[in-house]
C-alpha cells in the first residue's frame, strides 16, 4: 500500500511564461537527459563538466532572475561566485550546497509535464536550464511512482514561485507528501526505539497530518522496519565504516526506513534514496544527508544479496529474547517461532452469534480448528459486512480460546478483571452471562463501551474503573466465572505488534510475576465454590504461565487445575502441555497462517 496525493497548481497569472520540453528533455529541468538517465546534462556543457558542478550541488540561474534574487535575500547565502558556465553572454550565479534546502522544494512530474515560471524570468523561454546540477532519477511503475521523473531537490522557488502542471493532474507537492511520510515515519521510530514508546501510542500522535493513505503507508513502513530491524541492521552495519553515535540516532533510523523500503517494500531506489535524504533535512539532520545518501545507494546496488545470505531465523529478534525461546521450547522449536512472529498477522473475527460457517460466508473468510473466521493479511476492517451491525469483533484467535474453555455461560454472573480492549467481554456477553468487566484506567475502558455499543452487548455488562486485586462487589456476591486476561510482557503478540520485542527487556517478565499472582488471588477471592477460573497470558515467556499457577493452587488448597483435553475448542495435542495446559505457538496452525503465542489455564474452586 503506498501514498497517492495530488499536488496543488497555483492559476496562471498574466505574463508568466509556460515552457514545455523540447525534444531529449525533461520537464523538471528542461536539460539534456544523459543516456543513462542520471542526471541532467545543459547545453553547452561537456559530461564531465556538468558532472563536476553536479558534485558540488550547484544552482545556475539565469542573469535575468538575477533581480527576483534581490527580493529575497534571506534566501541565499552571503557569498557567490560569477562564473561564464554556459555561453558568456549569459553569466550565472552559483550558489553552494548548504543553502539549496532552504530555496528548492520536491515535486514529481507525470510524463507531459510543463513548468509554468511565475514570475522573474520574462522574455521567451531560455536556451539553458533554470536549474542545473541536481539530479534526475527516474520511478519505473507502481504507487510509489507511477511512471513520473522525481527530482530530489526540484526548482528553484523562493516565496514558492515554480510550480508543475501535467495535463490538469496536480502534482505540485507529490514529492513533498512523500517527505512528510519519512518524517512522520522517523518520528515513529524514534518514539519506539529511542523513548521506549509503545508503537500504537507513537504512531496516533505522529501521523496526525497526514491524510488516510499517507497513514496507512506509514504504518506499513514502520511495521515493515522493525519487523526486520535486526536483518536491517546487519545489512547497514556492512556499509558503514564505524559505528554512527548515539547522537544520530536520526540518521540511523532513516538509513532503517530507507533500506526497508527498498528490500521489502519494492520501493524504486531513487525514491526511497531522495525521500530519506530529504527526511533528514526536514528533521535537522542536515550533516548526515550524504551519508545517508552514499549508504542508502550502496544498499540499492549490494543490499539484495547481503539480504538473500542471511539465513538466521533469530536474526530479527534481540540476543536476550533468542536466548529465552530457545532455554523454554529448544533451538528447532524456538526458531520456528521466530520465522512465525516475523510474519504479520491475518486478520480473525469472532461471531457475536457463535456461527463461525455463516460470518465466514458473510465476509468471504475461513472459519478455523479453533472456531474463529479468518482473513487475509491487510483486510480493511470498516469495509467488511457487518462491521457497523456489530455482528463480529477482532479477536485473534488465540485470545478467543480462553473464554470457550469456560464452558457453558449462559445466565451465569462472570467478571473479566482485567477487560480492556473488551474483546472477551464481548464474548462473556454473547455466550449469555451477565458481565461485571473491569479495567484500571477509564480511558481503556471507553473503548470496551464503543466495542459494546456497536455489537449491542452493553445491556449485559456492568463496567467499573477498578483495581481488580481490591475491588469487591458491593452486593457481596460472587461469580461462577472469573477471567484473569493479566498483564503481562506480551512476547506472544509480535506479529501484531512489531515493536513489542524492542521495547521489551529482559526483567519485564519476572517484575510482572506479583501483579499476575495479586490477580490470581482476586480472582479466587470473587470465585464462588465450584465456579471457573480462567487464567491467561499472551506471552511466550515461560515464568509468566505455569508457574504462576503452580504458585496459585499452592497459595489456595481449594483451587483445583481442571485439565484442558485434545480437540476441546479446536485444541490440538500439541497445544497442551503435560500438565493439561494450553501453549499457544505462533507456529501452530502455520498452514493457515499461525495464531498469537498464549498461555491458558482452567482452575475451578472446590
Amino acid at each position: 500500500m503506498g501514498s497517492q496525493d495530488e499536488g496543488h497548481t497555483p492559476a496562471r497569472g498574466p505574463g508568466k511564461p509556460e515552457f514545455s520540453p523540447g525534444p531529449h528533455q525533461d520537464a523538471a529541468c528542461l536539460g539534456t537527459i544523459d543516456p543513462q538517465g542520471a542526471r541532467p546534462l545543459s547545453p553547452g556543457l561537456t559530461e564531465g563538466r556538468q558532472t563536476r558542478k553536479a558534485r558540488r550541488h550547484a544552482l545556475m540561474v539565469p542573469q535575468k532572475g538575477q533581480d527576483l534574487f534581490k527580493k529575497n535575500p534571506s534566501f541565499f547565502p552571503k557569498t557567490s561566485v560569477k562564473q561564464p558556465l554556459l555561453p558568456r553572454d549569459s553569466a550565472r550565479r552559483i550558489w553552494s550546497y548548504p543553502k539549496i534546502h532552504r530555496i528548492v522544494m520536491e515535486g514529481s512530474f507525470p510524463s507531459g509535464a510543463v513548468l509554468r515560471l511565475r514570475e522573474g524570468w520574462g522574455g521567451s523561454p531560455p536556451q539553458t536550464p533554470p536549474i542545473l546540477g541536481l539530479p534526475l532519477m527516474r520511478r519505473a511503475s507502481g504507487n510509489e511512482g507511477s511512471g513520473e521523473a522525481s527530482l530530489p531537490s526540484l526548482l528553484f522557488s523562493p516565496s514558492n514561485h515554480c510550480s508543475a502542471r501535467a495535463g490538469g493532474v496536480k502534482t505540485g507537492t507529490m514529492t513533498e507528501t512523500a517527505t512528510a511520510t519519512r518524517a512522520a515515519a522517523l518520528d515513529v521510530m524514534a518514539a519506539v526505539l529511542d523513548q521506549g514508546r509503545p508503537l500504537e501510542e507513537a504512531f496516533d500522535a505522529a501521523v496526525r497530518a497526514l491524510g488516510p493513505r499517507d497513514r496507512a503507508f506509514t504504518r506499513l513502513l514502520v511495521a515493515t522496519t522493525l519487523r526486520r530491524l535486526g536483518r536491517l541492521d546487519r545489512i547497514l552495519k556492512g556499509f558503514l565504516d564505524k559505528p554512527l553515535p548515539k547522537r544520530a540516532s536520526g540518521a540511523r533510523h532513516l538509513l532503517r526506513l530507507g533500506a526497508a523500503q527498498m528490500l521489502f517494500l519494492g520501493t524504486p531506489a531513487h525514491a526511497a534514496v531522495a525521500t530519506a535524504v530529504e527526511a533528514a533535512r526536514r528533521r535537522q539532520l542536515h550533516p548526515y544527508a550524504g551519508l545517508i545518501n552514499a549508504v542508502l545507494r550502496k544498499v540499492a546496488k549490494e543490499g539484495p544479496a547481503r539480504l538473500a545470505a542471511l539465513d538466521d531465523p533469530f536474526a530479527d529478534l534481540p540476543a536476550w529474547l533468542t536466548e529465552s525461546w530457545s532455554q523454554a521450547y529448544g533451538p528447532d522449536q524456538a526458531a520456528a517461532i521466530a520465522r512465525a512472529s516475523g510474519c504479520e498477522a491475518p486478520l480473525d473475527l469472532t461471531a457475536r452469534d457463535g456461527n463461525a460457517e455463516a460470518l465466514a460466508q458473510l465476509v468471504g473468510g475461513t472459519v478455523l480448528p479453533t472456531g474463529s473466521v479468518r482473513l487475509p493479511v491487510g483486510t480493511a476492517v470498516p469495509e467488511l459486512p457487518g462491521y457497523r451491525d456489530g455482528t463480529w469483533w477482532v479477536q485473534d484467535a488465540a485470545a478467543a480460546l480462553p473464554v470457550r474453555l469456560a464452558g457453558p455461560l449462559a445466565g451465569k454472573r462472570a467478571a473479566d478483571l482485567c477487560a480492556a480492549p473488551g474483546g472477551k467481554t464481548l464474548q462473556l456477553a454473547a455466550a449469555g452471562a451477565h458481565v461485571v468487566a473491569l479495567d484500571r484506567a477509564e480511558a481503556r475502558l471507553a473503548r470496551v463501551r464503543e466495542n459494546l455499543t456497536r455489537t449491542k452487548l452493553g445491556e449485559a455488562v456492568t463496567l467499573i474503573a477498578a483495581d481488580a486485586t481490591t475491588w469487591a462487589p458491593t452486593d457481596g456476591a460472587l461469580f461462577d466465572v472469573v477471567l484473569v486476561d493479566a498483564p503481562c510482557s506480551a512476547t506472544g503478540t509480535v506479529r501484531r505488534h512489531p515493536d513489542a520485542p524492542w521495547i521489551k527487556r529482559p526483567t519485564d517478565a519476572a517484575g510482572l510475576t506479583q501483579t499476575q499472582d495479586g490477580l490470581l488471588d482476586a480472582a479466587h477471592r470473587l470465585l464462588a465454590p465450584g465456579g471457573v477460573l480462567i487464567y491467561g497470558v499472551c506471552s511466550l515467556q515461560p515464568e509468566e504461565g505455569a508457574p504462576r499457577v503452580a504458585a496459585a493452587l499452592a497459595r489456595h488448597a481449594d483451587l483445583a487445575r481442571r485439565p484442558l483435553t485434545p480437540g476441546e475448542t479446536g485444541l490440538r495435542p500439541d497445544m497442551i502441555t503435560p500438565e493439561g495446559d494450553a501453549r499457544l505457538l505462533p507456529c501452530h496452525l502455520e498452514d493457515l497462517g499461525g495464531m498469537d503465542g498464549f498461555f491458558v489455564a482452567r482452575l475451578v474452586k472446590t
